[in-house]
Order: structure tokens, then C-alpha cells, then sequence
């Protein structure tokens, strides 16, 4: 499992989904990362991601020290 850590104030901003993907490595590229997106292949701790522009903020983790992207 590979593991990015992420500044807890970006986070708290929020993070483009697409973004996310890309900077946590599981997509070589910001394009690959809204295609996985917009083909209804990305979660983020079980729940889909809907869109690319979708800000992942440090509430979507609440109550976690880690959380779960997948493609």
C-alpha cells in the first residue's frame, strides 16, 4: 500500500478529486484521473467520486487517520 501524507490546511481547503488521484500517485496524469472520474472508477473510502471537481476536504476523512482511494 502506498502511502502520500498531505498538508492537513490543503486539506482543509479542499483538494480537487482529480487532484487528489494524480498527487497520491494513482494516476499518472491529471487527464487519467478525471477520465477514472468520469468513467465511475474512483472512490474515496467506499463512497464514488461524482465528479472531478469535487473538493475532498478533511471532513470526508473525519474520524480517520487514514482513508482509501481507489481506481
Amino acid at each position: 500500500m502506498n502511502e502520500t501524507q498531505i498538508d492537513l490546511e490543503e486539506l482543509k481547503t479542499g483538494i480537487p478529486a482529480y487532484i487528489l488521484f494524480h498527487k497520491c500517485g494513482l494516476c499518472s496524469s491529471l487527464s487519467e484521473a478525471k477520465r477514472l472520474i468520469k468513467q465511475g472508477g474512483a472512490y474515496i473510502n467506499d463512497i464514488k467520486v461524482e465528479s472531478a471537481d469535487q473538493l475532498i476536504t478533511d471532513k470526508d476523512i473525519i474520524m480517520r487517520f487514514d482513508f482509501r482511494l481507489e481506481k
